[in-house]
């Protein structure tokens, strides 16, 4: 998990970049968390710090889960699977209609 990582790095509030500090916010369900400068961010993560708000709790994966997850990555995803595919395929079928559809002499 993103935030889990950003959190075991210990970087001061000063350090976090605008992306660090937006998944943190998010991870806090921040209102207005992607808005702002990375100033606006760190103040926003300083208050939260402050007043010791409770983040959603990390739930650790399994190791099975873990395991899942690693063979799901390693293996690879035909495109024909994929809602890009889906429409690729979608798009081919309606040119062949159309050029079916269409006189010798619009060929």
């Amino acid at each position: 998990m993103v935030v889990r990582k950003i959190l075991e790095q210990g970087k001061e509030i000063k350090a976090l970049t605008g992306i660090e500090l937006t998944a943190l916010l998010k991870w806090h369900s921040f209102a207005k968390h992607g808005d702002g400068k990375v100033s606006e961010k760190r103040e926003m993560w300083m208050e939260i710090l402050e007043e010791g708000k409770a983040a959603p709790s990390i739930k650790d994966w399994s190791i099975e889960e873990e395991a899942a997850l690693a063979k799901l990555e390693d293996k690879p995803v035909s495109i024909k699977k994929t809602v890009l595919g889906f429409f690729l395929e979608k798009n081919k079928c309606k040119l062949l209609v159309t050029f079916c559809a269409m006189s010798d002499m619009g060929k």
